[in-house]
């Protein structure tokens, strides 16, 4: 009963690409409104009766945001879930911290509502959650990178290992960062409680900070190599000028903050508008190289054929990147009234959750159909002594018949190691095995 109401979900919301946009075009519109309010809430008075409708509102498309996603990872999954326990349990695990986070909120509603104040605890409570849920989601992907690295020897596989582990440390320093910050602001947080974006120099602040930014850099840069080979496997699709002009706009962005923005902010006045310095020269960049991150994703979904496996990872990756790198810029430390940018933060768990599950699945998937094609050339060379005669449609269809039970062979097993139906079918393989033939006939003839 339950799986029937799912279907009927998905056939209504959750099929066309098209509603997935939507959905994340509304969600990052309101978060990056969320985080512009936040980084500028020392310059304007956001503690009146519009900032807290908008802060509710915001914690309202969270909940139903966060609904939805899970429902659609949920659906998309399920093959996987049923061949693996371990990553079954994780999504039972995130389904629950997400309750939690919501049940956080609610409350911190109440408290405003009710009380005109909120604890400081909601905010700790709620940042330690996400922080260490997007902690423990990017060591995971690291751990599983590695170990599939240890039968693929693929490099891709072995970036995303690393990038994945260099996300987790960064993100482990900010859930300590922010958190004693945090413990060291006033218990309660009202309408006249003043809000300061400068902190007490502790000594260690500066140490954190650039740990955390190196942590950061390390994490984009490798990110970024990692996903360029990755989607170079379907560059063919796109043309390669396209490709590398799309997959090169979220590292230039990026990179503009440390390059561009930084001088500019060297040589501007002291007094220059916080408004400029952090919306136009650290946020927007932040979110832009998050939007064009899942660009790439999205393309190469979109030129896949609907129904291909890889294509559904690829827009769970996209969706997941963009989030993260949004409300990644969110924090929560200067304790606003209301406390505009804690809902971004909820999102960091949730998106990086949603980059486990597509990320790794498709690059495990990309890695997969690539050892395919080598067996499926490998097979074909064996038969080496049917090639002279490869003219005949008789001799042809032995060796494709030949190849293609040597290849179900080894899909079988992939599904027993990973849990996942590689996206080649057998259509395609006697496609390929057709090219590679073709391509090994004229090279006998020459």
């Amino acid at each position: 009963m339950r799986r029937d109401k799912v279907n009927q979900f998905m056939n209504m919301a959750g099929n066309s690409s098209i509603k997935f946009f939507i959905l994340l075009s509304a969600v990052t519109s309101v978060l990056i409104l969320e985080l512009s309010l936040s980084n500028i809430s020392d310059l304007i008075n956001i503690a009146s009766n519009w900032g807290i409708y908008f802060f509710i509102l915001s914690a309202a498309m969270f909940i139903v945001t966060q609904y939805v996603t899970l429902l659609v990872v949920r659906y998309r999954t399920s093959s996987i879930r049923a061949n693996l326990p371990h990553v079954k349990a994780f999504h039972r695990i995130v389904t629950l911290v997400q309750y939690i986070l919501v049940g956080i909120l609610g409350f911190t509603i109440l408290q405003i509502v009710i009380f005109s104040y909120y604890h400081i605890f909601l905010l700790l409570s709620s940042s330690s959650i996400s922080w260490t849920l997007a902690g423990i989601s990017m060591f995971l992907l690291s751990a599983r990178f590695f170990s599939w690295y240890k039968s693929s020897k693929s490099f891709i596989i072995l970036s995303y290992a690393f990038s994945s582990a260099t996300a987790g440390m960064a993100m482990m320093v900010s859930f300590v960062f922010y958190g004693i910050l945090l413990l060291d602001m006033p218990l309660e947080r009202t309408a006249e409680s003043e809000v300061t974006f400068e902190t007490v120099d502790l000594g260690w602040e500066t140490m954190f900070q650039q740990t955390y930014t190196i942590f950061n850099i390390m994490f984009f840069v490798l990110l970024w190599i990692s996903t360029a080979l990755l989607l170079r496997h379907h560059s063919q699709r796109l043309g390669h000028a396209k490709y590398w002009f799309v997959i090169s706009l979220p590292l230039a962005s990026y990179l503009s903050i440390f390059f561009v923005i930084d001088r500019i902010v060297e040589a501007s006045p002291h007094d220059l508008d916080l408004v400029y310095v952090v919306i136009l020269g650290y946020t927007l960049p932040n979110v832009v190289s998050g939007v064009l991150f899942g660009i790439p994703f999205w393309s190469v979904a979109n030129s896949l054929r609907q129904g291909n496996v890889v294509r559904e990872y690829m827009m769970i990756a996209g969706f997941g990147f963009v989030l993260f790198f949004v409300a990644g810029t969110a924090t929560v430390d200067h304790a606003p009234y209301p406390p505009l940018g804690l809902v971004s933060v909820c999102f960091i768990g949730l998106s990086s959750y949603l980059i486990f599950i597509g990320l790794y699945y498709s690059a495990i998937l990309v890695s997969e159909d690539a050892r395919l094609r080598q067996s499926i050339r490998k097979s074909i060379r064996n038969e080496v002594g049917l090639l002279d005669n490869i003219g005949g449609a008789e001799l042809q269809q032995q060796i494709e018949k030949k190849v293609i039970e040597v290849i179900k062979s080894q899909q079988k097993n992939i599904i027993a190691d990973t849990g996942i139906e590689t996206s080649m079918e057998e259509d395609e393989v006697k496609q390929y095995l057709g090219q590679v033939i073709e391509e090994l006939r004229k090279n006998k003839d020459k």
